[in-house]
This record gives structure tokens, C-alpha cells and sequence, in this order.
């Protein structure tokens, strides 16, 4: 006889009848056959297994200790650290643009001067200090500093950060072989995918600056991708955006106009029909949306992360959940001023948002999906409601994708079982 502990991350759900164990604290996933259904209950309900059960399910025993569903030792929860993974650290809050719906935009902008470069070294120790893996460098426009390399070299070399990247809107004249070996990945902003298209919410006439910075940071050997930001007039351009990534040998990436509905951006904002197109086209190209948990890779988690495993540090050095929503309501504390640690952070915001979660939201609970689109982005539910706790208001976008992948996923077990 055996017994394992199971990690309270564990969940079984169904995706159009077929069972799946999500761990959403890691994202992992397994499929189980109905033998694995029932050595599974067995595990999570009587937590004693027979040898014999263990053989005959070796395989999925092993994954299920891999993947750390279950475990030999009694799992023991820690509330006393941060679970902080990845960071935005936003440099400068100058831009020499004026995109509609920039995340960043306040009324700061282009008033206040920048943060030193040693309160900005600052924060990344301290963000090292708490096991940030990944730190993306935002702005206003990065490259608007003139010592930006310096921050870089210090992060990647002195820190040695795990990775570094950029996201710019590719406008500004600068030497990018110097951050050859000091970035690991460089996101340029895009918006027309051609010079003949008009801009549908950026500047006019930059369309061959940001592609001859694509060009020249590609020369360099550094990683890059282009991103551009999907809504209601674009929408049914995916295709041509990935034609532009493939003419220009880079990876693409998108982002998705996530705003409050205002009249300045009521005709931007993507209708049901245009969230169904953009799901279509998606499975059909294999891509990804930024904050949005929907891509190639089928993975699980409970909530979006802000406040969480991800943080966002505005210009003066305030903490917020992320980087879509720095608002006074949800300050964290401060960066420059104060250790990364859980005695200086707001709790309540921290508790707040970790309530808010798949388990929890009211339109969620029963979604056959909830595992997989981790509840969605509670920027966009803030936006639409005034409450994180509600549900994103792109939500039809991921449950159309994930209606859609599931009917793949049986197709391809259908022809898979015939095939036999």
C-alpha cells in the first residue's frame, strides 16, 4: 500500500466530456483515460493505493509526481513570501508618441523627469531579491534614456536576471548592437502592417522608421517580434500581420485594446463577432495574445496573476498588479523606497486580487473552461465593471477559442482511434 499526498492546486475537470487534471499552480496538464479517471479518485480520495494499482498506472503515476500533483511528502503552505515570477519595470514615462489606448498613458506623461538610474538598479536588485525570473522593460518609450544599456548591463551581468526584455515602438534612432549580449528579447510595437494601410491607432507616417528598426535589431542577432494591438478595425487582418512577420523573419505576438468603454474608444472596442474572427484565426495560425491565456499551448492556472506571480513598477516607483492597471486604489507600495517583502506590501490589495479568481468569480464557476483561460484578465473586468471581480469582458474570445479546440482535440482522437 502507498500513500500520496495530493497538491491543493490539483483539479479534474471536463472539456466537452473529456477529463483533464489541471494543476494550475504550474500550468501542467494531463489527459486521463477512465482508468486514470479512477486511480486518480482513488489517490485524491482515499489517499492509500495498492501496489497493484501503482503498476498497472506506472506511467501516470510518474507524471503525476513530475508534475507535482501528488507527492511522497505532506505538501506544507507557505504565506510568509511572494510568489513573484515575472515584473514589468516601466523606465521612463516620456513617449514621443500618442497611441490611443496606451496602457502606460497618464497625465504624467512627458511632465515629470525621469527616475535615476540608481533608483531604477534598485529596483531590479530588489525584484531579484524575490526571485523575478523575467523582467520586461516598458515605458513611455525605453529608448528615450540615454543610459539604458547601463540598467541592462546591470540587470543581465551584475544580477544575471534570467531574462531581460524590451517592448518599444520602434521610433527611436538608436545603437541596438550595444544591447547585443544585455537583452534577451527586444517586442516592437506595430500598428498598419503596411505603409499604403492607414493607422488605425498610432501616429501616422512611422510605418518604415519601426520596420527599419525591426530590420537593424534583427542584424544585431537579438531576439525580436513584432506586436501589434487587435480591436474592431483590424481585426480581420491577423493574416496579414503574419504575412509581414514572415517577410521580415520575426516571431509575432499580439496584444488586445483593453480599455474602458468611453466614447473615445467605443468603435474600437472588438464586437462578439469580431472576438469569434479573431478566435478563428488564431487556432488557424497557432498565435498568442498577450494577457490573454489563450495560444497554441493548452495550460491551466486559477487566476491571471497580477498581484501575484506578476507586479508592475510605474516611472516614480509605485507597485501595482500589473501593468494594465496602475491605479491609486491598487498601490502595493514602493519600490524605491522599500524592500520587495510581504511585511511591505499592501496585503489587501494582495488579498483582493487572490480572491479573485476561476473558483471564485460569480460568471466563472461554471465554465468548463475556467482552468484554461484562468478567469480571464481583471484589467479588462475593472474596466468594464469597476470590479475585478467579474468576468473579463473578453471572455467570449477565449470561450469561442476553447469551444473550437476542444471539437479538434475529439476530431483528432476520433481519426486517432480509427487510424488503430
Amino acid at each position: 500500500m502507498k500513500k500520496y499526498y495530493v497538491n491543493k492546486n490539483s483539479r479534474l475537470v471536463k472539456m466537452k466530456g473529456l477529463p483533464i487534471l489541471a494543476n494550475v499552480e504550474n500550468t501542467a496538464i494531463i489527459g486521463l483515460s477512465s482508468s486514470g479517471v479512477s486511480f486518480w479518485s482513488k489517490i485524491q480520495n482515499e489517499e492509500i493505493v495498492s501496489e497493484k494499482d501503482c503498476l498497472e498506472n506506472m506511467e501516470l503515476l510518474s507524471s503525476l509526481q513530475e508534475l507535482d500533483f501528488i507527492s511522497e511528502k505532506e505538501y506544507v503552505t507557505n504565506n510568509k513570501q511572494l510568489n513573484l515570477t515575472s515584473a514589468y519595470l516601466h523606465v521612463s514615462n516620456r513617449c514621443n508618441l500618442n497611441c490611443l489606448g496606451c496602457y502606460s498613458h497618464d497625465d504624467k506623461r512627458n511632465k515629470e523627469s525621469d527616475p535615476s538610474l540608481a533608483s531604477l538598479k534598485t529596483a531590479l536588485k530588489r525584484l531579484h531579491n524575490c526571485s523575478v525570473r523575467s523582467a520586461v522593460i516598458s515605458g513611455g518609450e525605453p529608448f528615450l534614456r540615454s543610459d539604458l544599456s547601463k540598467l541592462l548591463y546591470y540587470g543581465k551581468k551584475d544580477l544575471m536576471i534570467e531574462h531581460i526584455a524590451i517592448i518599444t515602438n520602434g521610433t527611436v534612432n538608436v545603437d541596438y548592437s550595444k544591447f547585443k549580449d544585455i537583452v534577451d528579447e527586444i517586442t516592437v510595437s506595430i500598428d498598419g502592417f503596411s505603409k499604403d494601410v492607414p493607422t488605425f491607432i498610432r501616429n501616422e507616417g512611422i510605418f518604415d522608421a519601426i520596420i527599419n528598426t525591426v530590420k537593424l535589431i534583427k542584424k544585431t542577432g537579438i531576439n525580436v517580434s513584432i506586436l501589434p494591438t487587435l480591436h474592431s478595425k483590424n481585426s480581420s487582418f491577423i493574416h496579414n500581420y503574419k504575412e509581414l512577420a514572415n517577410e521580415l523573419g520575426v516571431e509575432l505576438n499580439f496584444s488586445i485594446l483593453s480599455v474602458c468603454d468611453t466614447p473615445e474608444f467605443h468603435d474600437f472596442i472588438p464586437s462578439t463577432k469580431n472576438l469569434h474572427e479573431l478566435s478563428e484565426s488564431l487556432l488557424s495560425l497557432g498565435s498568442s495574445v498577450h494577457d490573454t491565456p489563450i495560444g497554441a499551448d493548452l495550460n491551466a492556472g486559477l487566476s491571471c496573476g497580477a498581484a501575484n506571480s506578476v507586479i508592475s513598477i510605474a516611472a516614480d516607483g509605485n507597485i501595482y498588479p500589473c501593468h494594465m492597471l496602475h491605479e491609486k486604489e491598487f498601490t502595493l507600495g514602493n519600490i524605491f523606497t522599500a524592500d520587495l517583502t510581504i511585511e511591505n506590501i499592501n496585503k489587501n490589495v494582495v488579498t483582493y486580487f487572490d480572491n479573485a479568481n476561476a473558483d471564485t468569480i460569480e460568471d466563472c464557476q461554471d465554465c468548463e473552461y475556467k482552468y484554461f483561460c484562468s478567469s480571464g484578465c481583471r484589467a479588462r473586468a475593472y474596466f468594464k465593471y469597476g470590479n475585478i471581480s467579474k468576468k473579463d469582458s473578453y471572455c467570449e474570445l477565449s470561450k469561442y477559442f476553447y469551444d473550437r479546440l476542444s471539437e479538434q482535440l475529439l476530431e483528432n482522437l476520433q481519426n486517432s482511434s480509427e487510424a488503430k
